[in-house]
């Protein structure tokens, strides 16, 4: 919803091609690809019966795994393609 994946994504857009200090960038890798893990996670766990306690070790989990792919995609795309551009595009 708005607050989620949706709310990540305005943000991200309404940063780009600018500097962000990193409570920002936390927000938006926190709220896209944290938000998709989390969701993944959290449904497996879920159907597969998992109790409140291990719903929320995977949440942290899933949010922690989050911030550390989208870290590690942008870090890796910079060097593969130099120019911002195509990276964006």
């Amino acid at each position: 919803g708005a607050p989620g994946l949706v709310g990540g994504q305005v943000v991200d857009l309404e940063c780009e091609g600018k500097e962000v200090d990193l409570e920002t960038l936390e927000y938006i890798h926190l709220h896209k690809t944290g938000a998709l893990l989390k969701a993944c996670v959290r449904t497996g766990a879920m159907i597969a019966g998992a109790n409140e306690k291990l719903l929320q070790a995977l949440t942290t989990y899933a949010e922690g795994m989050g911030s550390i792919t989208a870290l590690a995609w942008v870090s890796i795309a910079s060097h593969i393609w130099p120019d911002p551009e195509i990276i964006i595009n």
